[in-house]
């Protein structure tokens, strides 16, 4: 009977053990897999942030190089840029899609105009004249885990830092010229009661 009872509570114990145990190693287990999970949505946010970041800094180079190439193009539409044969961006509309480090992104970038207050303070768009010479530009990045979706976004403002002069030393190309002059001219639109044939290079306002 003694040997019997012995025998029953090892049983037990070890059943209680094996209990335990299951409980740790399954509690280990989720929390490796945890662990991964966080480890490779770390690794593809960084991607996809740098990702952003790319295109947010091409299309600030751009608009420094050439403002209208970027301020001209159709406000709250999706683009992308496109590498083309001389060695600088086209502007394409839509959305590109890459694969990196086994992961397949969707990348696109939105343009917004900007309203300034009278006294030059950024308000909500409408809310003051647009500016002209700032644009908002937001770049997004998605992609699908395990039927997942996620995105990141990065975004700024640019502004334009170069601006064309425009050089007249005389106006005696007369009137009729609309416009827009880049470089040098020496024509206008329209005067009146203005002389500016007789002495050229000034403009003496008459009856004065």
């Amino acid at each position: 009977m003694r040997l019997a009872k012995i025998a029953g509570q090892s049983l037990v114990e070890i059943l209680i053990a094996v209990g335990v145990s299951s409980l740790i190693i399954g509690s280990v287990v989720t929390t490796y897999i945890a662990s991964l999970n966080s480890n490779a949505n770390a690794r593809i946010n960084a991607v996809a942030t740098q990702l952003a970041q790319e295109t947010y800094d091409n299309v600030k180079a751009m608009s420094e190089a050439d403002w209208n190439s970027v301020y001209l193009k159709s406000k709250a539409t999706n683009y992308y840029l496109q590498l083309n044969g001389v060695g600088s961006f086209d502007i394409i509309a839509g959305t590109e899609n890459i694969a990196a480090g086994g992961t397949n992104y969707t990348r696109a970038f939105t343009l917004q105009n900007v309203s300034r207050s009278l006294g030059g303070d950024l308000v909500t768009s409408g809310m003051g004249p647009d500016d002209p010479s700032t644009q908002l530009v937001m770049v997004t990045v998605g992609w699908t885990i395990g039927g997942k979706p996620g995105t990141t976004t990065v975004g700024g403002y640019i502004s334009r830092v170069k601006n064309t002069s425009l050089k007249i030393t005389t106006w005696n190309g007369g009137s009729g010229s609309e416009g827009p002059f880049v470089g040098q001219t020496n024509t206008f639109s329209a005067s009146s009661n203005v002389d500016w044939s007789t002495l050229p290079g000034t403009l003496k306002v008459l009856n004065f």
